[in-house]
């Protein structure tokens, strides 16, 4: 994927985020990134494909998360890997690249949550695709456009039937 494409889709994220997103967004005493990866590696996944991955990352309390990223054409793309500049707070990061999916990154979720980082994300790359960031690519721009107004049935299909889950769970 070119090198433009990467910065302008981690721009878009890093104007998406927010508490919305995010159980954990809190820009005072963490990176805005701290928090999103499901969200953020479930709409990259859907607006240019390729893979979801995770790996496991350990707390300097030798507790352990999952990590949620991507992979796309053959090359690992992590757009939260600065949560993991808290020196304090997380032991060096070892990509595990483990094959995931949206159904999994959902588990991490609470309901609302993906909806929200969705339409954040169409905002802005429609902001940005009306915007004078992106003149003189157009080809790029109505990609991106094209992606972010594609209907992602099969997601919205694994994240109901995850609520339906929780709900019989909770009776």
């Amino acid at each position: 994927m070119e090198i433009e494409i990467v910065a302008r889709v981690r721009s878009a994220l890093e104007k998406s985020w927010s508490a919305r997103t995010s159980l954990c967004f809190n820009t005072d005493i963490a990176p805005a990134s701290y928090g999103q990866c499901a969200p953020t590696a479930i709409v990259v996944h859907e607006y240019l494909g390729g893979e979801i991955l995770k790996t496991r990352i350990q707390k300097y309390d030798g507790s352990f998360i999952r990590h949620f990223y991507n992979r796309i054409d053959g090359h690992r793309h992590d757009f939260t890997a600065s949560q993991f500049e808290m020196d304090d707070y997380w032991l060096e990061v070892n990509y595990e690249d483990v094959p995931s999916s949206v159904e999994e990154a959902l588990t991490e979720m609470m309901p609302g949550q993906i909806d929200a980082m969705r339409s954040a994300f169409k905002s802005v790359i429609n902001e940005l695709e009306h915007g004078k960031q992106f003149q003189g690519d157009r080809n790029m721009q109505s990609c991106l456009l094209q992606k972010a107004q594609e209907p992602r049935q099969y997601a919205l299909a694994a994240e109901e039937k995850r609520y339906a889950e929780l709900g019989r769970a909770q009776k």
